[in-house]
């Protein structure tokens, strides 16, 4: 087969021995090489010793070097023509699944749309494989055929956030639970070829992992980049990475601490989204890492919340444009491209901070429920400019307006590697008001200076980015025109997209809690309530009511409304509830919701044919419900008043309980957590027992699982014949015993349950030694072949003691000192024979006579 012209070929370092490296230690890294003779290259690299395992990935060669710079090699470098190095070792960028979506508009979304659930949508998570089993993941998610063969809880967790369906617990329920999910391998971190997305249907795909910051645009980066231009529909979403207190190494950036520090150059793309993460007060997370892109760029694109890495937060993203993916193919019968995507949910960021992009949050916080507002209200469309033209568009502002925001976005043509500006095509977007004035888009700084890449955006032209967005505080109302020129496009003409949005004035709308949701979230000692305010309002105060109204409980009189959410710690019990924001002389009632925490389900007992269940009866409950795993869903097996129930073991198909309950004053259903039976430390009744030394004899402790269903318990001593000391004991489920003639020695215990249909069950054999105060217990005797003397005693001595051991005419043979209450001798050095034994204190005591076998 013919090869063409020009190949890249990746080396893969085993070893660093090369300034290129810039200091660095020995990692694995991948070198670059462009040529011309793609073959005469390939020859002489086959028969170079050092060169070994040559590899072709995709389109791409790798191989394995000592020496990493082969330019100096005259049989391959006059075949070279570009040379340098790129990280292909990709890492996950987050540990701990956080999946609260209260925290975003995805609630208030889901509840005015509930049909918005990902539907038809087929999507990818790029890393390890996920479990396919997990509970959460049934029946919609499958291994790709270039799926890694490891399994990984980070990809499940990403998985789950994406399109969990919420059986196992309210923390399993994702973005879009009805999506279809494949996974892909990250190894290398590069597109998938173009006919895996085809085959899949998958047109979304969620980047969380990265490499190290890299201030370049590399092949990788110009790889997917050139992946969105052949897939228009397919939108790349990537982890910004965790890495915002670190620097870059390597680009125009390099030594500014705490910027440009996205982990890969791929994340420098152009036509991707990369996502940053916000806490609970949507501020930046301290380890999100930050851009510019090395060519000044505006990075990340967006940030979504995430405590615990970037990883969840592009997650969510991911989840969102799959929702959005399926609300255009309900109205347009086709998919949306993945530049009107980036468009709808750029347009609908909230700004974090001052108004306009930064750095650090990009164009700001997601806001799911605003871009299907865009989408649903017809307020976007997709056109194509040549050179040299333009568009006019006409935008009518009425005076209920407080913000008029519009954005362009497009994908634009890749650019060539290590090219010191990415952008290739150029549009640029201006707004006109009523009275002429031109608006331009807002820019950022990008002079490589903390101090200035710190600094608020201001308005100006973009010749940078291929997203330009617009946003006016306060228009006064008339016809605004939108112009959208085509500056200067190097390669052809240039499809984009455009959307734009209002936000009213004296506008008030709860955003948290949503209709029926149940505060707080997963058992949480504390919720955020929020909500979207142009208010102006001297007085914000906030309370609750659990009589539908009738009266008010204040939870703060000093609400900062600009703030748009509120720490509030919800009082423990289970009502129907809702809030009341007072404004001045304004009452806004929010959606009424519940006051509940998840009911924890616990095995009493787990014997061979029954398992009995327990769990705290509560007041305000209507009914319990217990349902079990039935294929991928949930089906109810018990449903009623009582907080215990008895199963028979064949009536479960698998292994995974769920309790919820309805409150008195409502229908709807509390979700508790799963429970897996086979995964519980529970017995047959018995929790614990065991027995333990007193002064007067040894006590017997007992611990049930429950005393549903026993007739009696007996306790026998077994030693050395069974002999019942306790008979007809009280049923309760703790008991605490005390044998006053134990033997002196070792004694042994076992209970006996007999239950109410005449089955007996026997717990294992509790083990303890008994020795009256002031005795010693010195074991065996004879001695055995080991010759270890065992001398026990009731407590640790009080004062310096010995053991010694004497002959039969008196004579110390040997001494040992005593510490502790239990103390072994090994006496295999002393010859056989007969000896006694003295324990030396303040008062001698005879410990008696000890036999030594020969």
């Amino acid at each position: 087969m013919k090869r063409p012209k020009e190949l890249y070929i990746f080396v893969l370092l085993t070893s660093i021995l090369n300034p290129l490296m810039r200091g660095q230690s020995k990692t694995e890294r991948i070198f670059l090489i462009k040529s011309e003779q793609v073959d005469s290259l390939l020859h002489n690299l086959s028969i170079i010793e050092e060169i070994k395992d040559i590899k072709q990935i995709q389109k791409y060669i790798s191989i394995k070097i000592s020496d990493p710079d082969i330019t100096k090699t005259p049989s391959l470098s006059r075949f070279i023509s570009e040379y340098h190095q790129e990280s292909l070792s990709p890492k996950t960028e987050s540990i701990v699944r956080d999946l609260n979506l209260g925290n975003t508009t995805l609630p208030l979304l889901k509840n005015e749309y509930p049909f918005l659930e990902g539907n038809l949508i087929f999507a990818s998570i790029k890393e390890n494989s996920f479990d396919t089993t997990d509970i959460d993941l049934l029946q919609n998610t499958y291994w790709g055929t270039n799926s890694s063969s490891m399994i990984e809880s980070h990809a499940t967790d990403m998985a789950t956030i994406v399109g969990g369906k919420g059986l196992s617990s309210v923390q399993g329920e994702g973005v879009a639970p009805q999506s279809v999910l494949f996974s892909n391998s990250f190894t290398p971190p590069l597109p998938d070829p173009d006919s895996i997305y085809k085959n899949q249907q998958s047109w979304v795909q969620n980047h969380s992992y990265g490499t190290e910051p890299e201030g370049f645009y590399g092949t990788l980066a110009r790889s997917f980049d050139e992946s969105a231009i052949r897939n228009p529909k397919l939108i790349h979403i990537f982890s910004a990475g965790n890495l915002g207190t670190a620097m870059d190494s390597t680009g125009p950036y390099k030594g500014v601490k705490g910027f440009s520090n996205l982990t890969g150059n791929f994340k420098y793309a152009k036509n991707i989204l990369t996502v940053g993460a916000l806490d609970t007060l949507n501020q930046a997370m301290f380890f999100s890492s930050r851009g510019p892109a090395y060519d000044g760029r505006i990075k990340p694109e967006l940030s979504a919340y995430s405590l615990e890495g970037t990883s969840n937060a592009a997650a969510t993203v991911s989840g969102t444009a799959i929702l959005l993916q399926q609300a255009y193919l309900l109205e347009h019968d086709s998919l949306p491209s993945a530049s009107l995507l980036k468009c709808l949910l750029l347009t609908a960021c909230e700004d974090i901070g001052s108004p306009g992009p930064s750095y650090d949050a990009g164009f700001g916080m997601l806001d799911p429920y605003k871009s299907f507002k865009i989408l649903e209200q017809g307020q976007f469309m997709e056109e194509k400019l040549s050179q040299g033209d333009s568009i006019i568009l006409e935008v009518d502002v009425t005076e209920d307006i407080s913000e008029l925001k519009l954005s362009i976005t497009w994908t634009d043509p890749a650019a060539n590697i290590l090219s010191s500006k990415a952008l290739v095509n150029d549009l640029d977007l201006y707004l006109l008001t009523p009275s002429g004035e031109k608006q331009l888009p807002w820019i950022l700084s990008s002079i490589p200076n903390k101090d200035e890449l710190q600094k608020a955006a201001t308005k100006g032209e973009d010749h940078l980015n291929n997203v330009e967005q617009i946003s006016l505080q306060n228009p006064v109302s008339g016809k605004y025109k939108v112009v959208i020129k085509a500056h200067k496009l190097t390669q052809g003409d240039q499809s984009f997209s455009f959307a734009y949005s209002f936000t009213p004035k004296n506008y008030f709308a709860w955003h948290f809690p949503v209709q029926d949701v149940q505060l707080p979230f997963d058992n949480e000692s504390f919720s955020y309530v929020r909500w979207k305010s142009t208010q102006q309002a001297e007085n914000a105060s906030l309370s609750y009511s659990i009589d539908g109204g009738s009266t008010w409980i204040e939870i703060s009189d000093a609400i900062e409304l600009d703030k748009s959410c509120f720490r509030w710690t919800p009082p423990k019990l289970m009502k129907k509830a809702i809030l009341k924001m007072e404004l001045d002389k304004q009452e806004f009632i929010s959606p009424s919701f519940y006051l509940a925490r998840p009911i924890q389900a616990n095995i009493a007992y787990q014997c061979d044919d029954e398992i009995f269940l327990t769990w705290p009866s509560s007041v305000g409950v209507n009914s319990y419900t217990i349902s079990t795993l039935q294929g991928d869903s949930l089906g109810i097996i018990y449903q009623g008043v009582d907080s215990s129930l008895s199963l028979n073991q064949n009536q479960l198909e698998q292994d995974l309980l769920s309790l919820s309950y309805t409150l008195s004053d409502g229908e709807k259903f509390i979700k508790g957590n799963m429970v897996d039976i086979s995964r519980q430390a529970s017995s047959c009744y018995i929790n614990s027992f065991f027995a333990e030394p007193k002064e007067d004899g040894i006590r017997l402790a007992l611990k049930l699982g429950t005393i549903s269903g026993i007739d009696r318990i007996s306790i026998d001593r077994t030693n050395p014949k069974p002999e019942n000391i306790f008979n007809d004991i009280p049923t309760t489920d703790s008991l605490s015993l005390l044998d006053q003639n134990p033997s002196i020695g070792l004694n042994n215990y076992q209970v006996t349950i007999i239950r109410n249909n005449g089955d007996s069950i026997l717990s294992e054999l509790a083990l303890e030694f008994f020795i009256p105060p002031d005795r010693f217990l010195v074991f065996p005797n004879p001695l055995g072949e080991n010759k270890v003397l065992n001398i026990f005693s009731l407590d640790p001595p009080d004062e310096e003691s010995f053991i010694v051991l004497l002959d039969v005419n008196g004579r110390e043979i040997q001494k040992w000192q005593v510490f502790g209450e239990r103390e072994s001798l090994e006496l295999d050095e002393i010859p056989g024979g007969l000896y006694y034994l003295i324990f030396q204190a303040s008062k001698p005591q005879f410990l008696g006579k000890i036999q030594l076998p020969d």
